[in-house]
């Protein structure tokens, strides 16, 4: 009987894997960070060999440490941000480091791109980075043979199968047809893309392959073992925390800030595309969550997070008046401010590092509200999840700023979720039944009522203060 699956989740500061039971619960994880190049300003890119790699590292490691016989592994599933893009040539070599969804280069190739579709797209979508570099790097597009995302790139390296889940087909930029389920011959003509570099289309739950010969030997996987599509890292991110119930609200603190608001049976949109009226449907997203965070850090030379959670929690609510706000690059979908920028307000020389990092993380949670407070009255529980969510500081800020209660499940991520999608395929397994599980072991912050109360009037402070400085952004 086949009792354990694995999932691996490629966040764009790390990778997690997980080796987890058909009761949700991981058996064993590990995880390795790794570095974004930034060559240029608003460029932001990683090298997919070193996913590869990692993937590797971490499968034998979750294989040899916890013991489990690899011939009881059912599936695996792999997750990731999206819709980064990685670039193959004939020999399935890559042409050039993948370019991340966070990457804002192409703004000319987005501007035509949106005068020739009719729904408008952001940044945050594929084609841009494709047409920038046929603009720019002809050599490297002349010999690109097929295109991939994060996920699939590792998908194709165990199976040696190209493909692409519906669900981030619909972010690659206008070039799938979602009523026909199939890439637009007629979109790629319009943009000048061949349609044949476009990887073959599947259900997120189906099945593209099995481990093959030469990846058995370097990941500790048997050959055969079966392979699914897979899909973007906020849809496993649901699963893995347990937000599967109508009425469930999950704010993923990622790389990205996202909110989502399920309103429907998981199970029905498994395959995918998994969001929109009736599904998972987005209601708030700020670009930059953990990447603010990641640049406060670095810029502050810590290396331990747990150390900056530690002194944040001394320093007293409002940060002692200072205010930071986070990258104003695309807080939304239709909420653009062009650029990478962000500003500290209120420095006073009494402010040490931990005044700054807890003010950065009040920062985000009050863009998180502004969007929260729109479904407030819907939401039955808001769930967290992401890198973010590991840090006790920022759950009791998120929880005083919302003044909601807040679920966290230590043990439910994205490699989770994903681990349970392949469990969902190989045997039918109930995603909801079982996600359930995962967030009914969820801890519960319940907000401090003195806290909550001074946000009120910190809240108030910032969105003034925020508005008035994307004012002067825009006039310099």
């Amino acid at each position: 009987m086949k009792s354990f699956f694995i999932g691996f989740d490629l966040g764009s500061h790390s990778s997690k894997g997980a080796l987890v039971g058909r009761d949700g619960i991981p058996v064993i994880s590990r995880s390795l960070e790794h570095n974004t190049l930034m060559p240029s300003h608003g460029w932001q890119e990683q090298n997919p060999e070193r996913w590869w790699e990692e993937f590797q590292k971490i499968s034998k490691e979750l294989i040899a440490e916890s013991g489990v016989d690899p011939s009881l592994i059912g599936a695996v599933g792999i997750t990731g941000f999206v819709p980064g893009l990685v670039m193959l040539d004939r020999e399935d070599e890559v042409l050039r480091p993948a370019i991340l969804h966070t990457d804002i280069r192409a703004g000319s190739q987005l501007r035509k791109i949106n005068e020739i579709l009719d729904v408008e797209i952001s940044h945050g979508f594929l084609m841009p980075k494709l047409l920038w570099v046929r603009d720019n790097e002809n050599d490297t597009y002349s010999s690109t043979a097929k295109i991939l995302v994060p996920h699939s790139y590792l998908v194709k390296k165990l199976t040696g199968k190209y493909s692409c889940d519906r669900d981030t087909a619909t972010i690659f930029g206008g070039v799938y047809d979602e009523k026909s389920g199939t890439w637009s011959d007629d979109v790629c003509k319009h943009l000048g893309i061949d349609v044949n570099i476009l990887p073959e289309l599947h259900s997120a739950d189906s099945v593209v392959g099995g481990v093959n010969s030469d990846a058995a030997k370097v990941t500790g996987l048997v050959e055969g073992t079966p392979v699914i599509a897979g899909t973007g890292d906020t849809f496993a991110a649901l699963l893995g925390c347990g937000a599967v119930r109508s009425g469930d609200m999950m704010i993923y603190l990622g790389t990205s800030g996202t909110q989502l608001f399920i309103d429907g049976d998981v199970d029905s949109f498994a395959d995918g595309p998994h969001f929109g009226p009736g599904k998972a449907e987005f209601t708030g997203r700020i670009i930059s969550s953990g990447d603010s965070l990641q640049h406060y850090r670095d810029l502050m030379a810590f290396s331990d997070w747990e150390d900056l959670d530690r002194e944040a929690l001394s320093i007293s609510p409002g940060s002692d008046g200072l205010f930071i706000f986070p990258h104003l690059k695309q807080k939304t979908d239709t909420d653009t401010c062009t650029g990478d920028l962000e500003t500290i307000f209120g420095l006073e020389s009494t402010h040490s590092s931990w005044h700054i990092y807890r003010a950065v993380l009040e920062g985000i949670a009050s863009n998180l509200k502004t969007y929260f407070s729109k479904y407030e009255s819907r939401v039955q529980r808001l769930i967290l999840s992401g890198g973010g969510a590991r840090s006790r500081v920022f759950r009791e800020i998120i929880a005083a700023m919302l003044n909601t209660d807040v679920y966290y499940n230590f043990s439910g991520d994205g490699s989770v979720g994903i681990a349970l999608l392949a469990a969902h395929v190989f045997d039918g397994t109930s995603l909801k039944e079982v996600s359930s599980m995962i967030s009914g072991r969820a801890e519960i912050i319940e907000p401090d009522t003195v806290t909550a109360d001074m946000y009120k009037i910190h809240y108030k402070k910032y969105m003034k203060l925020r508005s008035e400085i994307e004012k002067l952004y825009n006039i310099i």
